[in-house]
């Protein structure tokens, strides 16, 4: 997840984002650009991805974290281990 905002910055031309989403709570196999069907797409350890998120807080390459297409169980899922508060959610 690092490298990936790491490169989202360098494109940017920025030294941080003000807010970085988890899209979805989903995560497409490797290669696929467009997900069309669920064989497209694998499950994500929220927990996991959430604390790689609140790692990129602490490391200053975002102010701000939250999520996208998060249904309340999953939402609940962050609530019970997060350390920096969801932020947004879209």
């Amino acid at each position: 997840m690092r490298q990936a905002c790491e490169n989202t910055l360098k494109e940017l031309k920025t030294d941080y984002l003000d807010l970085y989403l988890i899209h979805f709570p989903v995560s497409f196999q490797h290669g696929v650009k467009e997900a069309t069907s669920l064989k497209h797409m694998t499950d994500v350890n929220l927990e996991e991805t959430w604390k790689a998120m609140e790692q990129l807080v602490k490391d200053g390459l975002v102010k701000n974290i939250g999520v996208s297409n998060f249904e309340i169980e999953e939402i609940q899922r962050i609530l019970k281990m997060n350390t920096v508060p969801i932020a947004c959610n879209q």
